[in-house]
């Protein structure tokens, strides 16, 4: 069965095509894409199926997109009002 893998971040950071035998979990896909050289975090980090967080003991159906969670490095609140500061900076000046 063929498998999408993708690290996602603020923007996706990776992303390969693998082929799995019937009844592979997402701990399976993880183990592979490592194998095949996609850089993926030594760390837990949250994974899901196609946006709904699921474990890892996960077993994945042909055309399942596996992706694993980064955490954010600022939340997207503090990064809109940072934004909206500088920007007003750069109007009064």
């Amino acid at each position: 069965m063929r498998v999408t893998i993708c690290v996602m971040g603020a923007v996706p950071l990776g992303e390969t095509a693998l082929t799995l035998p019937a009844g592979a979990t997402i701990a399976d896909a993880i183990q592979a894409a490592r194998s095949l050289g996609l850089v993926l975090p030594e760390h837990e980090h949250p994974c899901g199926v196609w946006s709904r967080l699921k474990p890892r003991t996960w077993v994945l159906r042909e055309g399942d997109r596996v992706e694993i969670y980064l955490p954010l490095k600022i939340d997207p609140k503090d990064a809109r009002r940072a934004k909206g500061r500088r920007i007003r900076g750069k109007i009064e000046a």
